[in-house]
């Protein structure tokens, strides 16, 4: 199984589905085992370019998810919702790139919060799975973690950050489209020890 990563920096849930519906750079007769959506981030900025409205963000994750399942039939999809931040941290780190205050892209962890359970609330309408990741990283809180663990730069996530979501897609894999877990992928390719090894005296056969 080959994992595309498809990271496009600083875009909303209206740019997703635009790209899913048109510039695509995935065959739509491929077949695609499952899909990882993750966006919310940036559609929760209050004002700018990046923001999109609550009921808006809803729709577009029902038409994204609307839109794999009638192109890649096959396809599972999960959804994964956006987090809380560290709002000084992240307006220190605008700051630095010489971004002025009035311009900088606004985030409250109020805000953040609405576009979680609306994300939330789509998945449980359309049947999709749901990686809370506002949860995840509040039960890091409570277990001592402190925000800077969480967030190199306020908004993105650091490994640790990462390594919560990462944990609760495998087992959310386990759980809903067990075909695609690791357990069940064939090897792509044969081991070390019995490739091109044929005539090696020290393979043991």
């Amino acid at each position: 199984m080959d994992v595309l990563n498809r990271g496009m920096g600083g875009w909303n849930s209206r740019q997703l589905l635009q790209y899913l519906k048109s510039d695509m750079d995935v065959s739509k007769t491929a077949d695609v085992r499952l899909f990882i959506i993750h966006v919310g981030g940036n559609d929760m900025c209050i004002g700018g370019l990046q923001s999109v409205l609550l009921p808006d963000y809803a729709s577009n994750l029902r038409m994204i998810i609307s839109h794999i399942r009638n192109t890649w039939y096959q396809a599972s999809v999960l959804l994964v919702t956006p987090t809380f931040l560290d709002a000084e941290r992240l307006k220190a780190f605008d700051r630095s790139l010489g971004i002025p205050p009035d311009l900088a892209p606004l985030r409250t962890d109020e805000n953040a919060k609405r576009y979680v359970d609306a994300c939330l609330l789509v998945g449980k309408e359309t049947d999709t799975p749901v990686i809370n990741v506002y949860q995840l990283h509040t039960e890091a809180r409570e277990a001592g973690h402190t925000l800077k663990e969480l967030f190199w730069d306020g908004l993105h996530y650091t490994p640790f950050g990462y390594s919560t979501i990462n944990a609760a897609i495998v087992r959310a894999i386990d759980a809903t489209c067990p075909a695609s877990s690791a357990a069940a992928m064939p090897a792509a390719f044969p081991g070390y020890s019995t490739y091109a090894c044929e005539n090696d005296p020290r393979v043991i056969t």
